[in-house]
C-alpha cells in the first residue's frame, strides 16, 4: 500500500513539474529556437520525411508554438502593428481570388500566414534583446548540426548523398543532391539545408548577433569568437558570392555607427546626412560597374543567370501588372504556367526570381511590389534611427539595423525574404520598428514647437537635427 502511495506521489510530482515546465519561459524559448531552426533549414527536413510530412512538422510546431505563446501572459492583438508588412500579407492571401494557380496560392497563404504569427508573436513574448539570444542558438545548432551533417556524409557515406525521399532513384539531377561529399575537398558544401546561400547566410547573421553580445560584454569572448571562426569558415566553404555582398554591406553599416558614435551628438546630423549620400554614391556606382563587381564575387555579369530570369519574368508581369500572377512560394514547376519556364542549365524549370521586389511584382503585381518596398524601407529606416539614437546608452541597438541591412541587401539577389525564416525575421524586425516608434520619437525630440509671446498669433518648430 505504501508503495503504491508513494508511486502515486511520484507520479503526481513529475506531471506537476512537467505542467509547470510547459508553462515556463524555457519551454517557450526551446520550442522558438525549434520553430527558428525550420524555418531557416527547413529544406532539410524535407529532404528526410518529404513535402508532406514535413507539413505535418510545422502543423505541429506551429500548435506547441502557440500553445506556449499562451502561457507566456503576452498579447500581441493590441500592440502597434507593422502596417505595411501586415498588408503586404494580406495581398497575398486575397490573391487566390485572382491567381493563375488558385491551389498553389491558397497553400502558400496559408503558411506565409503561419510564418507571419509567430513573428509577431515572437515579438510580443520576447524583447529584442531576448530575440537575439533565441537567434544565436538557432543560428549555432544550424551550423553545427550542418557540420557534423557534412563530416557524415565525407566519412562514412563517402559520395554525394540525394534526399533520403529520393534516394533509390537511380537518375537524380545533380542540382537535388542533398549533400555532393565536398567538405574535404574545399567545398562548396551545404550543410543541412542543402543549398549553399541559405547556409552562407545563417552564418553572416550569426556573425552579426555574436558580435553585437561582444560589443555589449554579455558573452565570454573564446566560445564567442571560436562560433565566429566556424561561421566564417562556413562561409569560405560555401563559397557564396551573394552572401559575401551581404557580409560587406554589414561591415559598412558596422563602420557607420561606430563612426556616428565617436562624434558628439549635435554634429551626428550632418554625418548620418553625409554617410547616406555617401552609401548612395556606392550604390549608383555599383550599379554601373556590376560586371567588375559581379566577377569580384566570382559570379557571372548578369549575376549567375539571374538577370535573365529578370528579363524573363517582365512580360509575363505586363500581363497581370496590378495584382499580378497570384502568390506563391516557389514556382510549381508541374504547372503549364512554370513548366517551361526559362530552363537552367541542368534542364530543370527556374523556381524563383532571386529578387524580392521582381518576385513581388511579378506575383501580387505593383501593389504588392509597393508595400514589400515601404515594408522594407520602413524597417531599414526604422532600425537605423534607432540604432543611432541608442547607440551611446546601449550597443545592442545598432543589432536589428545590421540584421535588416542583411536581409536588404539579401532580398536583391534572392527572394528568401518573403518567406520562411527570412520572413520571420523580417516580420520580427518590422514588429520592432512599430512597437519603438522611432520616427515618432524622433519628431517629438527634434521638432519642438516655439513659444512666442501672447498676441504674435505665431507658432513654428525648431529643429535641431534630422
Amino acid at each position: 500500500m505504501l508503495s503504491m502511495t508513494s508511486a502515486n506521489e511520484t507520479l503526481s510530482r513529475l506531471a506537476t513539474s512537467a505542467s509547470s515546465f510547459l508553462r515556463s519561459k524555457r519551454c517557450f524559448d526551446l520550442v522558438a529556437v525549434a520553430i527558428l531552426f525550420v524555418g531557416f533549414a527547413g529544406q532539410g527536413i524535407r529532404y528526410i520525411v518529404g513535402f508532406y510530412s514535413s507539413g505535418i512538422v510545422l502543423v505541429i510546431l506551429f500548435i506547441a508554438f502557440i500553445w506556449a505563446f499562451a502561457h507566456q501572459g503576452a498579447s500581441f492583438i493590441k500592440r502597434p502593428q507593422p502596417v505595411a508588412t501586415l498588408l503586404y500579407t494580406l495581398v497575398c492571401v486575397l490573391s487566390i481570388g485572382w491567381s493563375q494557380y488558385p491551389f498553389h496560392t491558397a497553400v502558400s497563404a496559408v503558411v506565409t500566414i503561419g510564418v507571419t504569427l509567430v513573428g509577431l508573436m515572437l515579438a510580443a513574448a520576447r524583447t529584442m534583446d531576448e530575440i537575439i539570444d533565441l537567434l544565436i542558438r538557432a543560428f549555432q545548432s544550424i551550423l553545427a548540426v550542418s557540420f557534423l551533417f557534412e563530416l557524415f556524409v565525407s566519412l562514412f557515406w563517402k559520395a554525394p548523398l540525394p534526399p533520403l525521399t529520393i534516394i533509390r532513384n537511380p537518375d537524380i539531377p545533380q542540382i537535388f543532391f542533398w549533400s555532393e561529399n565536398r567538405l574535404f575537398s574545399g567545398g562548396p558544401i551545404q550543410g543541412f539545408m542543402g543549398n549553399r546561400n541559405p547556409l552562407a547566410f545563417v552564418a553572416v547573421l550569426l556573425i552579426i548577433c555574436l558580435m553585437g553580445r561582444l560589443l555589449q560584454g554579455r558573452v565570454a569572448p573564446g566560445p564567442a569568437l571560436a562560433w565566429i571562426g566556424l561561421a566564417g569558415a562556413t562561409m569560405a566553404l560555401t563559397r557564396s558570392g551573394t552572401v559575401t555582398m551581404c557580409l560587406l554591406a554589414v561591415a559598412g553599416a558596422t563602420l557607420a555607427f561606430a563612426f556616428v558614435g565617436s562624434v558628439p551628438e549635435r554634429a551626428r546630423p550632418g554625418l548620418v546626412l553625409s554617410l547616406t549620400g555617401l552609401a548612395m554614391v556606392i550604390i549608383m556606382m555599383t550599379l554601373f560597374a556590376h560586371e567588375y563587381v559581379a566577377s569580384f564575387l566570382g559570379r557571372s555579369s548578369d549575376f549567375s543567370g539571374r538577370g535573365d530570369i529578370w528579363r524573363a519574368l517582365l512580360p509575363m508581369w505586363l500581363e497581370h501588372p496590378m495584382l499580378g500572377w497570384g502568390w506563391t512560394i516557389g514556382y510549381p514547376i508541374d504547372h503549364p504556367v512554370f513548366e517551361g519556364f526559362l530552363l537552367r542549365a541542368d534542364g530543370l524549370p527556374t523556381t524563383q526570381a532571386h529578387n524580392a521586389y521582381f518576385e513581388a511584382l511579378f506575383e501580387t503585381g505593383i501593389v504588392g511590389a509597393f508595400l514589400v518596398f515601404l515594408a522594407v524601407a520602413t524597417v531599414l529606416l526604422g532600425t537605423y534611427v534607432t540604432g543611432v539614437r541608442r547607440i551611446d546608452t546601449d550597443r545592442s541597438a545598432i543589432i536589428p539595423a545590421l540584421l535588416a541591412t542583411a536581409l536588404g541587401v539579401q532580398s536583391t539577389v534572392e527572394s528568401r525574404l518573403l518567406f520562411e525564416g527570412n520572413w520571420i525575421l523580417f516580420v520580427v524586425l518590422a514588429a520592432y520598428v512599430a512597437q519603438t516608434r522611432p520616427f515618432v520619437e524622433h519628431i517629438r525630440k527634434h521638432y519642438r514647437p516655439r513659444a512666442y509671446p501672447a498676441g504674435t498669433g505665431q507658432r513654428t518648430f525648431s529643429s535641431s537635427a534630422l
